[in-house]
C-alpha cells in the first residue's frame, strides 16, 4: 500500500454540488452589470462581449453600466463563457 492509500484508507470523501437558478421572462431586461455577476465576470468583459457582436444592447447612448440586454444575451454570454 503507498503512502498516499495508508494516509486515506478509512476516510471517506463526500462532493458536494451546489447551484442556483433565477428564472428571466423574455421581457425582462439585464443590466450589464447583472450579466457580469451571473458569468462570474467583470462589466469588462460585458463590454468585450458587446463590442464583439455577441451579445446585443438596448439601444442608447448611456455608459456600460446603464446598458440593458435582453434575456437571450445572458444566455449567450453564458455559452460565451
Amino acid at each position: 500500500m503507498s503512502p498516499d492509500q495508508n494516509r486515506n484508507a478509512g476516510k471517506t470523501t463526500t462532493r458536494v454540488t451546489l447551484s442556483s437558478t433565477t428564472l428571466i421572462d423574455t421581457d425582462h431586461q439585464l443590466a450589464a452589470e447583472d450579466i457580469a455577476h451571473a458569468c462570474g465576470c467583470r462589466i469588462e468583459w460585458v463590454v468585450e462581449l458587446t463590442e464583439a457582436g455577441i451579445i446585443d444592447r438596448a439601444p442608447g447612448d448611456s455608459p456600460p453600466a446603464g446598458w440593458r440586454f435582453a434575456s437571450i444575451d445572458l444566455q449567450r454570454a453564458l455559452e460565451a463563457r
